[in-house]
C-alpha cells in the first residue's frame, strides 16, 4: 500500500518562531528552512508578509453617498500577499458579515498562515490579532497625517501599505474598479 505519509501539524507558537529566525535575523528562507528541517515553501508562508483590508464592493445606488453606504453592497475581506522587494503574491477574498473583531479575525485565521506578518489599517476590528499568532503591524493614516507625512505619497513609494482595501479588490477582481 504506497501513500502518503501524516501530515505533520506544528502549533502557532512554533510557527511564529521558526518565521522569526526569518524575519528578525535577514537570513535567507533557504537556510534558515534547511537549519530547522523544514520545506522552503512552508517557511516561506510563515515568515511572509500579507497585507490585509476590507471594502464595500457594489454598484451605485441613488441617494446613498460614500463607499461605506449600506444597501445593495457587500463588505468584502482582502489578504494579499506581498512580494519583497515589490509584488504581489497570492490573493484572498470573502464577504464579511460586518468590519468588527468578530468577522474580522476568523478571515485572517483561514486564509493566512500564523507566524506571517500581518499589515492592516488601525481599524479596531483587528485589536488582538496578535494573540492568533501574527506579527501585527497596524498602519495609521491620521498618525501619518500628524506625523507631517502625505499617506498617499508613502504608498506611492512602495511602503509596506500599499493599497487600500478596494485598490486591492480592484487588482484582484475582473471588472471592480475599472
Amino acid at each position: 500500500m504506497s501513500g502518503k505519509g501524516k501530515r505533520t501539524s506544528y502549533t502557532p507558537a512554533y510557527r511564529r518562531e521558526a518565521a522569526h529566525l526569518v524575519i528578525d535575523t535577514g537570513r535567507p528562507i533557504a537556510v534558515v528552512a534547511r537549519e530547522v528541517g523544514l520545506g522552503e515553501q512552508l517557511l516561506g508562508r510563515w515568515a511572509g508578509t500579507v497585507e490585509v483590508d476590507e471594502t464595500y464592493i457594489g454598484g451605485e445606488e441613488p441617494g446613498l453617498r460614500g463607499g461605506r453606504a449600506k444597501g445593495k453592497k457587500a463588505l468584502v475581506g482582502v489578504a494579499v500577499e506581498l512580494k519583497e522587494p515589490r509584488g504581489y503574491g497570492r490573493a484572498r477574498m470573502a464577504i464579511l458579515r460586518d468590519g468588527s473583531a468578530a468577522s474580522l479575525h476568523p478571515f485572517v485565521t483561514e486564509h493566512v498562515e500564523p507566524g506571517a506578518r500581518l499589515i492592516t489599517d488601525a481599524w479596531q476590528g483587528y485589536r488582538g490579532i496578535d494573540k492568533l499568532g501574527y506579527t501585527h503591524e497596524p498602519r495609521s493614516q491620521r498618525a501619518a497625517r500628524a506625523r507631517g507625512q502625505d499617506p498617499g505619497e508613502a504608498a506611492a513609494r512602495g511602503s509596506p501599505h500599499r493599497l487600500p482595501g478596494h485598490a486591492l479588490a480592484a487588482r484582484h477582481l475582473p471588472g471592480v474598479g475599472r
